[in-house]
Parts: structure tokens; sequence; C-alpha cells
């Protein structure tokens, strides 16, 4: 699916720039799976209507991810804690380990569902479709080229970097061999 593709790609740019700009778009992006089922639209309109659906609920859907983090942890410490103080009980500790996992993270992909309905209801497709979002789409594609240029651009320059620092490393080898006897052309070391 190429709307996963995007989205991790953005949301993993803002988490290496910065973290919150990060958290930021997977906020803003996290309804698109549900657009792209529910809505039945592609691409950048998948990430339009996110981000017109998020747009005034920011909050909300960021305080439902981090209920489901805070239970995430506490699916996964408290069992570590008790094998790790009742070592003879693990298999039961690893036991409520996956249920809890399970548990939790059935809770919220139906909490989610039910926040795509609510924010639904509010923010219509028709109103979504009446706005247009041309400038977001727009947006939202620039960005995404920019960085896949940019990705390009970066690994174009480590390659040659790297290719550079070889050849330099062959041609200044402590003067065992000379640019000659590799059929290399003489250049000068400062």
């Amino acid at each position: 699916m190429l709307v996963t593709f995007y989205v991790g790609l953005i949301t993993n740019i803002g988490f290496y720039a910065f973290l919150i700009p990060g958290f930021i778009a997977f906020v803003y992006f996290m309804m698109t799976k549900y657009v792209f089922v529910d809505e039945n639209l592609r691409g950048f309109t998948a990430l339009a209507r996110s981000v017109h659906l998020t747009h005034g609920y920011w909050w909300v859907v960021f305080g439902r991810m981090m209920a489901f983090w805070v239970l995430m942890l506490a699916a996964v410490i408290v069992p570590i804690i008790g094998m790790s103080v009742l070592p003879e009980q693990s298999v039961q500790f690893l036991i409520l380990e996956v249920v809890g996992l399970v548990v939790v993270g059935l809770w919220f992909f139906s909490s989610m569902v039910v926040l795509f309905r609510s924010l639904q209801s509010v923010n219509t497709v028709e109103a979504f479709k009446a706005h247009g979002y041309t400038r977001l789409i727009f947006w939202l594609r620039a960005i995404i080229i920019a960085i896949v240029v940019g990705l390009i651009a970066l690994s174009v320059g480590l390659f040659s970097l790297t290719g550079s620092m070889i050849h330099s490393g062959m041609q200044n080898d402590g003067g065992l061999r000379d640019s000659y006897e590799m059929g290399l052309p003489s250049v000068p070391v400062r």
C-alpha cells in the first residue's frame, strides 16, 4: 500500500529530524488506514482526509495513543518484574504478558474504530470534498518528493564520498605503491 509508505516516510523523517514533528505527523496520519479501508480514498487524498479528520481533535487522538502506550508498557513490564521476583512462576507471567498484550491490542483497535466513527460524524466526507483540500494535497506531494530527492542526493553524496575516500586511500598508502603502478593518473598528494 502506497499510503502506508507515505505515512511511514513522513513520520520517520519527522522522528529522525526531531521527536516532536514525528509525534505531530503520527497523530495527524493516524486515521489514514481507516480512511483507506472505509472511505476507499487512496494516496495523498487519504492522507489529506486523515488530517481533515484529526484537525481540531489532535489531543483526543494523542490521548488515545498515549493511553495505549502506557497500557502496552504495563503489559510488558509487570510480567517482567514478576519473572525477576518469582522466577519459578515465569511461565505464568509469560502467559499473563501474552494475554495482556492481546487484550490491550484489541482495546486499542476497537477504541480507534470508535474514535474514527465519531470523527467521521463530525468531519463528514461531504465537507472534505466541498473544501477540496487541494493545497494540502499539493504540499503533501511536495514534501514526499522533497524527501525522496533529498534521500537520493544523500545516497549519491555518501557513495561519491566513500569512493573518493577509497581512491585517496589507494594513492596514499605509505608510499609502497605509486599511482603509476596502479594504473591511476598521477595526482600530487599534499
